[in-house]
Protein backbone atom coordinates (compact mmCIF):
# COMPACT_ATOMS: atom_id res chain seq x y z
CA UNK A 1 0.00 0.00 0.00
CA UNK A 2 1.41 3.49 -0.57
CA UNK A 3 0.82 6.74 1.82
CA UNK A 4 -2.24 7.52 -0.19
CA UNK A 5 -4.16 4.61 1.61
CA UNK A 6 -4.17 6.75 4.85
CA UNK A 7 -5.51 9.56 2.95
CA UNK A 8 -9.17 9.70 4.91
CA UNK A 9 -12.16 11.98 5.23
CA UNK A 10 -11.56 14.69 7.89
CA UNK A 11 -14.33 12.62 10.27
CA UNK A 12 -12.39 9.51 9.62
CA UNK A 13 -8.70 10.98 10.00
CA UNK A 14 -9.64 12.17 13.39
CA UNK A 15 -10.56 8.58 14.68
CA UNK A 16 -7.86 6.81 12.87
CA UNK A 17 -5.54 9.63 14.52
CA UNK A 18 -5.78 7.74 17.59
CA UNK A 19 -4.79 4.14 16.73
CA UNK A 20 -2.11 5.50 14.18
CA UNK A 21 -0.44 7.30 16.83
CA UNK A 22 -1.07 4.56 19.08
CA UNK A 23 1.47 2.90 16.83
CA UNK A 24 4.00 5.73 16.34
CA UNK A 25 4.42 6.24 19.95
CA UNK A 26 4.94 2.35 20.53
CA UNK A 27 7.21 1.60 17.61
CA UNK A 28 8.38 5.00 15.87
CA UNK A 29 10.25 5.13 12.64
CA UNK A 30 10.74 1.08 12.90
CA UNK A 31 6.73 -0.46 12.55
CA UNK A 32 7.03 -4.47 13.45
CA UNK A 33 4.31 -4.64 10.13
CA UNK A 34 5.74 -1.61 8.17
CA UNK A 35 3.29 -0.50 5.39
CA UNK A 36 4.81 -2.14 2.19
CA UNK A 37 5.56 0.79 -0.29
CA UNK A 38 9.33 -0.44 -1.95
CA UNK A 39 9.54 2.78 -3.71
CA UNK A 40 10.91 4.23 -0.09
CA UNK A 41 11.44 1.75 2.70
CA UNK A 42 12.79 4.35 5.23
CA UNK A 43 9.44 6.04 5.02
CA UNK A 44 8.12 2.84 4.93
CA UNK A 45 9.15 1.75 8.33
CA UNK A 46 7.45 4.65 9.82
CA UNK A 47 4.01 3.41 8.67
CA UNK A 48 2.20 0.28 10.21
CA UNK A 49 0.64 -1.59 7.42
CA UNK A 50 -3.05 -1.00 6.31
CA UNK A 51 -4.02 -4.07 6.71
CA UNK A 52 -3.04 -3.76 10.65
CA UNK A 53 -3.86 -0.14 11.44
CA UNK A 54 -7.44 -0.67 9.37
CA UNK A 55 -8.32 -3.39 12.08
CA UNK A 56 -7.43 -1.23 14.83
CA UNK A 57 -8.87 1.87 13.91
CA UNK A 58 -12.26 -0.31 13.39
CA UNK A 59 -12.49 -0.51 17.04
CA UNK A 60 -12.52 3.36 17.52
CA UNK A 61 -15.79 4.64 16.95
CA UNK A 62 -16.83 7.91 17.37
CA UNK A 63 -19.52 9.81 19.70
CA UNK A 64 -20.01 8.97 23.51
CA UNK A 65 -18.35 5.93 23.29
CA UNK A 66 -14.94 7.32 21.40
CA UNK A 67 -12.99 7.10 24.72
CA UNK A 68 -14.04 3.59 25.73
CA UNK A 69 -12.98 2.52 21.72
CA UNK A 70 -9.68 4.19 22.61
CA UNK A 71 -9.27 2.34 26.28
CA UNK A 72 -9.96 -1.15 24.52
CA UNK A 73 -7.48 -0.47 21.63
CA UNK A 74 -4.53 0.45 24.07
CA UNK A 75 -5.49 -2.41 26.40
CA UNK A 76 -5.39 -5.19 23.43
CA UNK A 77 -2.19 -3.16 22.15
CA UNK A 78 -0.09 -3.34 25.02
CA UNK A 79 -0.80 -7.26 25.36
CA UNK A 80 0.66 -7.85 21.76
CA UNK A 81 3.56 -9.68 21.31
CA UNK A 82 5.45 -6.91 19.60
CA UNK A 83 4.58 -4.22 22.11
CA UNK A 84 5.63 -7.04 24.86
CA UNK A 85 8.89 -7.67 22.98
CA UNK A 86 9.79 -3.99 23.48
CA UNK A 87 8.55 -3.16 26.28
CA UNK A 88 8.32 -6.29 28.36
CA UNK A 89 5.16 -6.89 31.12
CA UNK A 90 7.95 -7.47 33.68
CA UNK A 91 8.72 -3.69 33.91
CA UNK A 92 7.19 -1.57 36.69
CA UNK A 93 5.04 1.55 35.52
CA UNK A 94 7.95 4.62 35.55
CA UNK A 95 10.41 1.88 33.84
CA UNK A 96 8.19 1.84 31.26
CA UNK A 97 7.21 5.54 30.98
CA UNK A 98 10.70 6.04 30.41
CA UNK A 99 11.44 3.58 28.21
CA UNK A 100 8.79 4.94 26.04
CA UNK A 101 9.35 8.55 26.63
CA UNK A 102 13.28 7.20 25.89
CA UNK A 103 12.44 5.31 23.00
CA UNK A 104 9.96 8.30 21.21
CA UNK A 105 13.23 10.88 22.11
CA UNK A 106 15.97 8.96 20.49
CA UNK A 107 13.79 8.16 17.28
CA UNK A 108 11.85 11.27 16.59
CA UNK A 109 13.98 13.26 18.70
CA UNK A 110 10.60 14.88 21.02
CA UNK A 111 11.61 15.10 24.41
CA UNK A 112 8.52 14.47 26.52
CA UNK A 113 10.72 14.17 29.83
CA UNK A 114 8.31 17.24 31.48
CA UNK A 115 5.62 14.79 31.32
CA UNK A 116 6.94 11.48 32.94
CA UNK A 117 4.85 12.45 36.06
CA UNK A 118 1.44 12.80 34.79
CA UNK A 119 2.05 9.51 32.45
CA UNK A 120 3.54 7.83 35.44
CA UNK A 121 0.01 7.73 37.74
CA UNK A 122 -2.37 6.22 34.97
CA UNK A 123 0.25 3.78 34.40
CA UNK A 124 0.21 2.83 37.99
CA UNK A 125 -3.06 2.89 38.28
CA UNK A 126 -3.78 0.39 35.26
CA UNK A 127 -1.43 -2.32 35.17
CA UNK A 128 -2.53 -2.90 31.05
CA UNK A 129 0.33 0.49 30.74
CA UNK A 130 -2.74 3.11 29.54
CA UNK A 131 0.16 5.61 29.59
CA UNK A 132 0.61 4.49 25.85
CA UNK A 133 -3.24 6.18 25.91
CA UNK A 134 -1.77 9.61 26.85
CA UNK A 135 1.22 9.29 25.15
CA UNK A 136 -1.01 8.90 21.41
CA UNK A 137 -3.71 11.23 22.61
CA UNK A 138 -0.25 13.66 22.97
CA UNK A 139 -0.32 16.35 20.35
CA UNK A 140 3.53 17.08 20.60
CA UNK A 141 5.05 14.97 19.05
CA UNK A 142 2.63 13.40 16.62
CA UNK A 143 4.01 15.51 13.54
CA UNK A 144 7.39 13.75 13.96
Amino acid sequence: MSRTRFSLSSSTNRLAAYAFRLYRAAFGNHQPFPNPDLANPTEANKLPSYAVFSGDRARVVGGASLAQGQLNLANVFVTRAEFVAKYPASQDGPTFVDALVGFIRNDTGVDLASQRAALYQPVQLRRARCGTLSLADDNGWQSH
